[in-house]
C-alpha cells in the first residue's frame, strides 16, 4: 500500500517485496524521466546519447541531463561542476589576456581590484561595472585633488568650498 511509503523519494510500495521505491513503471516518473529497473528510481539518463537531442550531456552520478560535467563539454569557458553550467570563468586563470574573473557573476571583466588596473591614468577599479578608471574616491586621486565619482575623474574641486582662498569651483577647476 503506497500510503505506508512516507519518503517523497520513495513513494511507491513494491508489492512483491513490501519495499518503498521511487518507481516501478515509467508513468510514475516525471515526463522527461523513466523508471530505471535496476535501481527502481526515476532517472533522465545513463549515457550522453540519451541527452544529446537536447544538446546536453548525462551526469552519470545524478543520472540527470545537464549542460556540462567537465570543461571540454563547454563551447566557450569552463564547466562549473557545482551547477553543471558552462560559465566564462571560475578563477582569473580562466580569462583571456589581462582580464580578471568576477567570481560572483562568473564573467571575465577588466578588473576586480585596483591591482588589475596598471594603465597610466586609470589605476582604480570601478567595481560597479568592473572597469579601470582614473578614480573611485578621493583616496585614489593625487594628493589635494578630489574624485568626481559621476565621471570617475580627479579634479581640483567638487564645490567652491574645495577652493583655497575663496575661489569659485567651475567644472572641477578653481
Amino acid at each position: 500500500d503506497n500510503s505506508e511509503c512516507g519518503d517523497p523519494a520513495r513513494p511507491i510500495c513494491k508489492m512483491d517485496t513490501g519495499r518503498c521505491v521511487g518507481c516501478v513503471q515509467d508513468v510514475q516518473c516525471q515526463p522527461d524521466e523513466r523508471c530505471d529497473a535496476s535501481t527502481l528510481t526515476c532517472i533522465q539518463c545513463n549515457t550522453d546519447a540519451e541527452c544529446s537531442a537536447s544538446g546536453l550531456v548525462c551526469d552519470e552520478a545524478t543520472q540527470r541531463c545537464v549542460a556540462c560535467t567537465r570543461d571540454e563539454e563547454c563551447a566557450m569557458g569552463v564547466c562549473d561542476e557545482s551547477t553543471n553550467a558552462c560559465v566564462a570563468c571560475l578563477e582569473t586563470g580562466d580569462c583571456p589576456g589581462t582580464t580578471s574573473c568576477d567570481v560572483s557573476s562568473r564573467t571575465c571583466v577588466e578588473c576586480t581590484t585596483n591591482a588589475n588596473c596598471t594603465e597610466p591614468g586609470k589605476r582604480a577599479c570601478n567595481t560597479a561595472d568592473f572597469s579601470c578608471v582614473q578614480c573611485v574616491n578621493d583616496a585614489t586621486c593625487p594628493s589635494g585633488e578630489r574624485c568626481d565619482t559621476a565621471q570617475n575623474t580627479c579634479v581640483q574641486c567638487l564645490s567652491s568650498a574645495d577652493c583655497v582662498g575663496g575661489g569659485t569651483c567651475n567644472q572641477g577647476q578653481c
